[in-house]
């Protein structure tokens, strides 16, 4: 009986954990999308160095989520926001791959000897 019992807890507890972990996930951005950034991030000059220090190829740095002006939804881990400030330069085609994103913030840049891509459909807020 005590080992029925002590099974019994094992698989409660096992239960438990996989049902934290499913309300939780800990999703990260797509490879196809961190090579879309990191073109992006290219193409992309500051006055004060490196614009996007947290950007980078490194393990430390792979999940693109975890970086600077980038947001990414909750469920599926995809890139939908981008909040990119202080910048000049030119902006990569790359930028297309990111299929789900909603939001783009290039408010306080310079790109006036750069031409925005088509396929980003400017509006003013």
């Amino acid at each position: 009986m005590v080992g029925v019992r002590c099974s019994f807890k094992l698989l409660y507890a096992i239960v438990v954990l996989i049902l934290l972990h499913m309300n939780n996930p800990c999703i990260g951005c797509s490879e196809r999308e961190r090579q879309a950034l990191l073109a992006l991030k290219q193409g992309l000059v500051a006055d004060y160095g490196d614009p996007f220090p947290s950007w980078g190829r490194e393990a430390q740095n792979k999940d693109c989520c975890e970086w600077d002006g980038v947001h990414c939804s909750n469920q599926t881990g995809h890139v939908v926001k981008l909040e990119l400030h202080g910048v000049q330069g030119k902006i990569s085609p790359k930028l297309i791959e990111l299929q789900h994103l909603e939001y783009l913030d290039l408010s306080g840049n310079n790109f006036s000897r750069s031409q925005i891509p088509d396929f980003i459909g400017i509006r003013a807020i």
